[in-house]
């Protein structure tokens, strides 16, 4: 029994440990790594050890996907159909 217990103390103190060990901050739903720099509201922040620290630095907030790139809303995609869409060629039959 007594081996029992220490072998549960061991794995809770282990575990609590392992936890208090993540140095990751997290913004958006999104972790980053220490060191990692990301724009949050028109200034850029570092992450250092779980709490983000002003740079300094100004960015420029994007709107739109995940990947920060800018989405414009005035400007669709183009189609196949649009000038200076290159046709892609049509299929080859082999044999021919």
């Amino acid at each position: 029994m007594r081996t029992l217990t220490a072998t549960l103390v061991m794995l809770a103190l282990g575990t609590a440990t392992a936890l208090g060990d993540d140095t990751r901050c997290m913004y958006r739903s999104r972790f980053f790594s220490p060191g990692d720099v990301s724009c949050q509201g028109g200034a850029q922040y570092r992450c250092v050890a779980r709490s983000w620290q002003a740079t300094g630095l100004g960015c420029a907030d994007t709107t739109g996907d995940e990947e920060g790139l800018q989405v414009d809303p005035s400007r669709r995609a183009p189609t196949v159909r649009d000038s200076g869409v290159n046709q892609p060629p049509p299929p080859a039959v082999p044999g021919d």
